[in-house]
């Protein structure tokens, strides 16, 4: 069930869901399960809680490409400031 699916994949921690998604590429259900914009769109807004005006002016095709952004730039910040290597 798709519904199950993305429920499940919303619980995974920033980190497996990526892991998930990159192994996954080559089948595709998992494919198309990670490429699903509401779910980046829900994730997205659950974890950063955008101003409402600013998620109505975003095109349903950028939420995983936002998403992924702000994650590379947390930890590249991180990184530089703690030391250590990247987390994702």
């Amino acid at each position: 069930n798709r519904m199950a699916d993305l429920r499940i994949l919303s619980e995974l921690e920033d980190r497996d869901l990526l892991n998930f998604c990159l192994l996954g590429e080559k089948n595709a259900d998992i494919r198309n399960l990670c490429n699903d914009a509401q779910f980046w769109r829900s994730r997205f807004i659950a974890k950063y809680q955008p101003p409402m005006e600013w998620i109505q002016n975003q095109n349903m095709t950028v939420w995983k490409k936002l998403y992924l952004q702000i994650l590379s730039y947390t930890d590249l910040s991180r990184k530089e400031i703690f030391g250590g290597s990247p987390l994702y």
